[in-house]
């Protein structure tokens, strides 16, 4: 009897033996395939971080604002990084740039001084519409409809826009939700430098300095043998201006002090996606996706982002929060 009883003990402890055996290789077999799920994903899923209205943190100085798609999405976006390359976040995303619609944006939104509105330019199904974004509220209105690159100019206070429509120049009052016509002294685009509360013109050969009144202040023919096209940049401080020619490969920089000699040219086509650093020693360009820094008195090239992957290339560049 008590050796039938220690038989049956002993088959008891080899069968939880084996039992506890077959856990483990259980286990293991479940760790090894959860460890190879996760090996065969190269790269993190990628996280949308939002632009925080107001937020000190982000915007504790200067940083680009550019367009891109985001993963998924077949329909660009407006983003922003600090001008190091570091903090991406999305400042308006899908459904508040567009709604319902497939509305797209063919010229480069613009950021006011407060950080508050982005000026934009939208293709809908009723033509193209000027539209303003206010990130505080949430809200997006039309202000305008008709044709023409906008080139869309804050006033310091944020409480005026300038763009251009339909060949004349126009003044939006965001507060009173008015509209008034200007002078017309622009041909190819009207730039208004604030601190000196003038308009730097764009023309066919050159650019022309004007006051408020549409009072010539001084103009420079530039040796162009085409003409100017309607694509080209202005610092902040009016020195450094970026301009193309029409049927010309290059794109050129020169001191609006000194115009007659050229700073730097180049020729890889990325002058419709750049935008002068805050001092205008620095220009920030498309770089295979992402963005570089060019050093314009050296020529120096360094890329400070790159694009993630799934996402499309960057365009649309203009520099914001300049004012803090």
């Amino acid at each position: 009897m008590l050796r039938r009883a220690s038989q049956q003990g002993l088959l008891l402890s080899v069968l939880l033996m084996l039992l506890n055996l077959s856990g483990c290789f259980e286990d293991r077999s479940e760790s090894s395939s959860s460890q190879a799920q996760d090996g065969s994903s190269e790269e993190q899923p990628f996280v949308i971080k939002p632009e925080i209205y107001g937020d000190p943190d982000i915007f504790d100085g200067p940083r680009i604002q550019f367009a891109m798609k985001a993963p998924g999405e077949n329909r660009r976006t407006i983003w922003s990084i600090k001008t190091d390359g570091t903090d991406l976040r999305q400042a308006v995303n899908n459904q508040r740039l567009r709604g319902e619609t497939d509305a797209v944006f063919n010229h480069p939104p613009v950021r006011s001084p407060d950080n508050r509105y982005i000026a934009i330019s939208m293709m809908t199904s009723e033509g193209l519409e000027k539209q303003l974004i206010d990130l505080k509220s949430n809200t997006k209105i039309t202000f305008a409809k008709g044709g023409g690159i906008p080139l869309f100019q804050w006033t310091s206070d944020s409480k005026e826009v300038f763009f251009h429509m339909d060949q004349n120049l126009w003044r939006y009052h965001v507060d009173r939700k008015t509209m008034t016509k200007e002078v017309k002294i622009g041909y190819q685009g009207t730039y208004y430098l604030r601190d000196k509360d003038q308009f730097f013109v764009v023309q066919e050969d050159g650019f022309e300095w004007f006051d408020r009144q549409g009072e010539s202040i001084r103009k420079v023919v530039l040796n162009t043998k085409w003409g100017l096209r309607k694509w080209h940049q202005l610092s902040l401080s009016g020195r450094r201006f970026l301009y193309t020619q029409s049927r010309d490969e290059y794109w050129y920089i020169v001191d609006t002090e000194a115009p007659y000699k050229i700073i730097y040219k180049r020729n890889d086509g990325v002058y419709d996606a750049s935008t002068f650093s805050k001092t205008g020693e620095f220009l920030f360009v498309r770089s295979w996706g992402g963005i570089a820094r060019l050093n314009i008195d050296t020529g120096e090239t360094i890329k400070i982002y790159d694009s993630v992957r799934g996402l499309g290339g960057t365009a649309f560049y203009t520099l914001i929060n300049t004012d803090s």
